[in-house]
């Protein structure tokens, strides 16, 4: 049972991580400075698969 709650734990956390990556996808670049990111820096961030942090 632990193994199947770790399981869900990981498929939630990586549904968070893509939410976030397309929300970060959506920034324009005045807001992406605002957060000291460059376009590149989101770019690369939004190439990753969903499991990795």
């Amino acid at each position: 049972m632990d193994n199947l709650v770790r399981s869900i734990a990981s498929v939630a956390r990586w549904i968070e991580f893509h939410r976030q990556r397309e929300q970060l996808a959506e920034l324009e670049n005045h807001q992406m400075a605002d957060l000291g990111l460059s376009p590149a820096q989101v770019r690369k961030e939004c190439a990753k698969w969903p499991w990795q942090a």
